[in-house]
């Protein structure tokens, strides 16, 4: 799935740096400290971390889902036999 996120991002045109930016722009209103984080960190390890922070965010949408949709595929694939 992080994959399938990472190329969400890259081919949405999703500034990973810009995410980041606004993110250190929260943080620091909210802690008083100023870290620069976009400064500090190469583009493309950028647009992995928020990948990586993506994917975890959408774990809990993905999880019931699967729960809900396992018992029906594998029925389907393998029927049981009586």
């Amino acid at each position: 799935m992080g994959v399938m996120v990472y190329g969400a991002i890259d081919l949405g045109g999703l500034d990973a740096m810009m995410i980041i930016s606004k993110s250190d722009n929260a943080l620091s209103q909210l802690t008083g400290s100023h870290w620069a984080l976009a400064e500090k960190i190469d583009p493309q390890l950028g647009q992995i971390g928020v990948t990586l922070v993506l994917n975890e965010l959408l774990e809990p949408i993905r999880l019931p889902f699967v729960v809900v949709t396992l018992k029906p595929a594998v029925e389907f694939i393998n029927p049981p036999k009586y």
